[in-house]
């Protein structure tokens, strides 16, 4: 982790010790493998998978996202706007607006590689929601801690969900926790995961 940071979710101090947080396991080098792939995402609740995307590819989705912040005034204009600096004030999180109808983020998310793997992991042609889940969270702020499920379930428990960092994510920017073996807490998944 390099230097000692300070984390906290929802304002509220995590206890950094490796019994309680730790690396996500990778799976970038089973991406040829969908046996492998379905088990792990049946063990662990998800797949990470660093570097599925090409890198321009991100950027250009990251470019047209920053350019519609900066054209609304979101973004400091003291500071150069592909930083991805928030202007003072600006307080964000929920923002489909910025991905729904715009190419760049559709061409990455959507593209036929995403489309073929998950495909694959299903054992089916895959199929995409005709609707984007973007945030845009601004410094001091968090995503409650949730099932995605709940919002995008529509009756089918054989969703994915993917998260993709429009940028290099470490831990002073925030990034996406997961909670261990929440996906086997039956109790949770039968009240509020449904």
């Amino acid at each position: 982790m390099g230097k000692t940071i300070a984390l906290s979710s929802c304002h509220v101090p995590l206890d950094t010790s490796p019994a309680r947080l730790g690396e996500l396991r990778r799976s970038d080098g089973a991406v040829g493998d969908m046996d492998e792939l379905r088990c792990r995402a049946v063990e662990d609740g998800y797949l990470f998978v660093p570097g599925f995307f090409n890198r321009d590819d991100v950027m250009a989705a990251r470019l047209s996202v920053l350019r519609s912040l900066r054209e609304e005034g979101a973004l400091h204009s003291d500071r150069d706007w592909r930083d991805s600096i928030a202007a003072p004030g600006v307080d964000m999180a929920f923002r489909p607006d910025l991905a729904n109808g715009n190419r760049e983020v559709e061409a990455l998310l959507y593209s036929p590689q995403v489309m073929a793997f998950f495909g694959g992991l299903l054992g089916e042609p895959a199929m995409h929601y005709d609707y984007t889940w973007l945030r845009a969270v601004g410094p001091g702020n968090y995503t409650e801690p949730h099932y995605d499920i709940v919002y995008m379930g529509r009756g089918s428990q054989r969703i994915y969900t993917m998260w993709v960092p429009m940028s290099r994510i470490t831990y002073d920017v925030g990034g996406l926790m997961i909670l261990e073996g929440s996906h086997r807490l039956d109790e949770l998944k039968s009240t509020y995961g449904t």
